[in-house]
């Protein structure tokens, strides 16, 4: 789900409906127009690109763990992403807009989880290779936390990327 100003979550055009039909739209694209997916229940962890103020992150929510992984490469003392909750859905910063739409998504399609995920929490993944004072490289980032999360904690995650900072420049 691409985030932008014209986007779907926020376009104020949009209602939970609207949002709903974009997403399984897009979905059934992902899922190469096999609609037989399109419950979901055969994927352990799903994750979504971010795009929000020319940074890309992502949202990882992993079926098995009941968990929301917020993954940004940048440091969190630099990072813009903001976690708070609002009834009124444009109140609410990304990472709830995201589980907003997706558990509605999960409960359309009667997935056995979406009860649950409706308590869960999303939070940052804190990793050890965060950058601090680079903001040109997110895409990358994001391209190699997508080929390498597997849903394991960040402690067991290994990225490939080195610790030192100087050595990810």
């Amino acid at each position: 789900m691409k985030v932008a100003n014209d986007d779907v979550l926020c376009n104020t055009n949009y209602d939970d409906e609207g949002r709903l039909d974009k997403f399984s739209s897009a979905l059934l694209i992902v899922l190469n127009n096999d609609a037989s997916l399109m419950k979901l229940t055969g994927y352990r962890v799903i994750v979504f690109r971010i795009l929000e103020n020319h940074h890309f992150y992502l949202a990882s929510f992993d079926m098995e763990k009941l968990a929301i992984s917020i993954i940004d490469n940048m440091h969190a003392s630099e990072s813009f992403i903001e976690f708070s909750d609002n009834s009124d859905f444009f109140k609410k910063t990304t990472p709830y807009k995201v589980k907003d739409v997706f558990i509605k998504y999960l409960r359309s399609v009667n997935h056995p989880k979406c009860l649950e995920f409706e308590l869960v929490i999303p939070k940052r993944l804190e990793i050890e290779w965060a950058t601090i004072g680079n903001i040109v490289d997110c895409g990358v980032f994001a391209m190699r936390h997508m080929e390498t999360w597997f849903g394991e904690t960040d402690i067991k995650w290994d990225s490939g990327f080195p610790l030192e900072h100087t050595q990810k420049v």
